[in-house]
């Protein structure tokens, strides 16, 4: 089974709500009969790749590039691989923030597939082609800056969750 990164922005109302109400969470990020929650992204396998290539680390990750993608405020139960996380509205801007100070070229120039794979960053393929895999992770990473930019322009918070 896949491990896939998924990030869902939500305005200040519901994160307040599912704080009060942890167990609504699961069905908020898996309604029935519907697609899934609005204003989702999925980083597809990439979410790992791009911690790492933020922090340097696998799963540690300290300052604001480290709430990016596996850090945050743990929420409600067992989503898929572990409870769902949040940040806040002013935790988003503030990684939406250090996200657009960091260009294109120097994230991509911490790709280091052999590392990466040293270091057990799942699903541990990004030595065996890394043109692929630095194309891979850097258009989820494009995905993830605007994901961030629009979500903080809407002051929104972020729930985070490995599924």
């Amino acid at each position: 089974m896949s491990m896939i990164g998924n990030f869902v922005a939500v305005d200040g109302a519901t994160l307040n709500r599912l704080q009060d109400n942890p167990e609504e969470v699961i069905a908020f990020l898996y309604p029935e009969g519907d697609e899934g929650p609005a204003n989702a992204l999925d980083v597809d396998k990439a979410w790992h790749a791009i911690h790492f290539m933020l922090n340097g680390t696998p799963w540690e990750g300290q300052g604001v590039l480290g709430l990016t993608v596996l850090n945050g405020t743990e929420i409600g139960e067992d989503v898929g691989y572990g409870s769902a996380r949040y940040l806040s509205q002013d935790q988003v801007k503030e990684v939406a923030h250090a996200l657009s100070e960091l260009s294109e070229a120097d994230f991509n120039a911490r790709y280091d597939g052999r590392a990466m794979d040293e270091q057990e960053v799942y699903p541990q393929i990004w030595s065996r082609d890394d043109d692929f895999g630095r194309s891979y992770v850097l258009e989820h990473f494009r995905n993830l800056v605007s994901f961030y930019r629009e979500a903080a322009n809407r002051h929104d918070a972020m729930l985070l969750f490995i599924n």
